[in-house]
C-alpha cells in the first residue's frame, strides 16, 4: 500500500494554502491612460462617458465628475451649479 508520505514527486503544502485556495484572486489588470488626439494644437482626451458631464451653461463646456454634479456643486469653469 502506497502512502501520501512514501510519493517523493508530489509537491508539499502546508495546510493554510488549501483552505484558503478559494480567496485566491486574480491581478487586477493595470488600467491604461486615455488616448490624446491633438486637434489644431489642443490635445482632445477620451474619457469614459459614465466618468464625466460637460456643464451646459452658455456654452461653457467645462467637463466635471458626475459625483460632483449629482451633489450640486459649483462648475470650476462658470461657477453656477
Amino acid at each position: 500500500m502506497v502512502t501520501h508520505e512514501d510519493m517523493p514527486d508530489s509537491p508539499r503544502r502546508n495546510g493554510s494554502s488549501r483552505r484558503l485556495g478559494w480567496r485566491r484572486r486574480h491581478p487586477a489588470p493595470v488600467p491604461e491612460a486615455p488616448a490624446t488626439v491633438i486637434v489644431d494644437g489642443i490635445p482632445v482626451i477620451t474619457v469614459a462617458p459614465a466618468d464625466f458631464v460637460c456643464c451646459s451653461y452658455k456654452g461653457c463646456g467645462t467637463l466635471r465628475p458626475l459625483a460632483e454634479a449629482v451633489e450640486n456643486r459649483p462648475c470650476p469653469g462658470c461657477g453656477r451649479v
